[in-house]
């Protein structure tokens, strides 16, 4: 069986993975658009729900936060592209799994618990980051920036950059 953008293949069928709530924007400054799988785009509010597939823009002056069903907290910066390929949580029959591909700009998060399983990856064009952790550790806070460079802070095992 394989996921990927939403369409499941199972035997040589295939369907269309259910519409799901996956998370909510918390926070947003500035100008930023969020863009449906379904290719409508509206402006980024507070409070609006983030699905599978969604797309996130940031200009520059642009931020956004997310808190994801898991408990993960995704902070957006300026100039930023961010698309949300893949989250699977709680599905039954279905393995944990994130992927955010984020194309440019800068980024922060704190993993919740899909980093317990190490479900939590995102890719960049200069590298793919996979979130670990492990129940009841302490949060880390990973920064990462496209130019290069990257920051985790906190005591658990939180991000790990392979480089």
């Amino acid at each position: 069986m394989l996921v990927a953008s939403g369409i499941q293949v199972d035997s040589g069928a295939a369907m269309a993975l259910p519409v799901e709530l996956i998370g909510h924007i918390q926070r947003v400054i500035g100008c930023c658009a969020l863009t449906r799988a379904s290719c409508v785009a509206t402006q980024a509010v507070a409070g609006a729900p983030i699905y599978r597939g969604d797309v996130l823009e940031t200009d520059a002056d642009g931020q956004i936060t997310i808190c994801f069903i898991d408990g993960t907290f995704f902070n957006i910066a300026c100039s930023t592209h961010v698309v949300l390929s893949e989250f699977v949580f709680d599905v039954e029959g279905m393995p944990p799994a994130a992927l955010f591909d984020v194309t440019r700009g800068s980024f922060s998060f704190v993993p919740g618990r899909l980093a317990e399983t190490g479900a939590l990856q995102l890719n960049t064009p200069i590298a793919g980051i996979r979130a670990r952790g492990h129940a009841g550790g302490d949060a880390d806070t990973c920064s990462i920036d496209l130019l290069g460079r990257a920051a985790c802070r906190g005591r658990g095992p939180g991000c790990h950059i392979p480089g």
